[in-house]
């Protein structure tokens, strides 16, 4: 029988109604030209190492911004906010938190990081937060989840965890974490009710 005993959630495209990079995007063109496809394909090429904390903010920008006209206080700046949550799941973190522990596990970078930690919206929500860019990590790898477990001292078959982005599910459910890639809210809500969590 499956006893849940926690649930851990992924943040862009489960807590926020849109994945990081695309609002991110789209933010800065409100106020600056730029070749979109350049500063994309630089994105992906650095984001690792900045989710890692392996570059500085500053580092980051010098990267993706070169050749643009984007000063960095700006680009900290509105990298720091593009993101919008997504109320009906505030709703049912919220009521899933009477019942369960809740935890939240994100490959994230400084800027944002620092934001998500200082928002009581989100702080809320949560028992423990974990960040990449703290520790190291990122859920492509066993090592992460293995972090979270050790640090909640639970065992990843009382668990469950949910991302946007399947590749993320595959190291979890080595450990025996029951997962449920999350596509949208009616969906997320169906899978919980079929591993017995109680949501209303």
């Amino acid at each position: 029988m499956i006893m849940i005993k926690a649930i851990i959630f992924d943040f862009a495209g489960v807590i926020t109604r849109e994945g990081f990079l695309p609002v991110l995007s789209r933010n800065l063109r409100k106020k600056y030209v730029f070749d979109e496809g350049l500063f994309t394909e630089r994105f992906v090429e650095f984001e690792n190492d900045y989710m890692l904390g392996k570059m500085t903010a500053r580092d980051f920008w010098n990267k993706v911004c070169v050749s643009t006209s984007i000063p960095f206080e700006d680009f900290e700046r509105i990298f720091a906010t593009a993101y919008e949550l997504n109320e009906k799941m505030v709703d049912l973190i919220k009521k899933i938190k009477s019942n369960y522990k809740t935890y939240l596990l994100t490959d994230n970078f400084e800027t944002l990081s620092n934001n998500i930690k200082e928002n009581k919206d989100v702080r809320g929500l949560f028992d423990k937060m974990f960040f990449s860019n703290e520790t190291g990590l990122l859920k492509e790898t066993a090592g992460a989840f293995e972090y979270v477990l050790d640090r909640i001292q639970e065992s990843g078959e009382n668990c469950i965890f949910t991302d946007d982005k399947g590749k993320n599910l595959i190291q979890a459910n080595k450990l025996g974490i029951k997962t449920i890639l999350f596509e949208n809210f009616d969906a997320f809500k169906e899978k919980l009710d079929s591993l017995g969590v109680a949501v209303d």
